[in-house]
């Protein structure tokens, strides 16, 4: 019964997380990069459908560096970690 707890704390995790990321980023860019970002049916759709995965796109469209690629892959593997932890503290739990 715990991986049906696990999928449905994972799948909200997976779209919660970079939405709240990329939010965030979004209220701190300046005009020139939130131009040049998704607009948001297409930022909905990548959150959506990509989860954390959509993260290095996500500052490497609005940065076009390759640190923000790199800053993408930090908070994509930030969000796996967690949810790497959550999902053991979830099987200690139910065993």
């Amino acid at each position: 019964m715990s991986e049906f707890y696990e999928t449905v704390l994972f799948s909200i995790l997976n779209i919660v997380l970079p939405y709240l990321i990329t939010r965030e980023d979004r209220k701190r860019l300046d005009a020139h990069r939130l131009s040049r970002a998704w607009n948001g049916p297409s930022w909905a759709c990548a959150v959506y459908f990509f989860g954390p995965l959509c993260l290095p796109a996500h500052f490497w469209v609005t940065r076009r560096k390759g640190i923000a690629v790199l800053q993408g892959v930090l908070w994509m593997t930030a969000i796996f970690g967690l949810e790497y932890l959550l999902g053991a503290a979830i099987e200690a739990l139910a065993t």
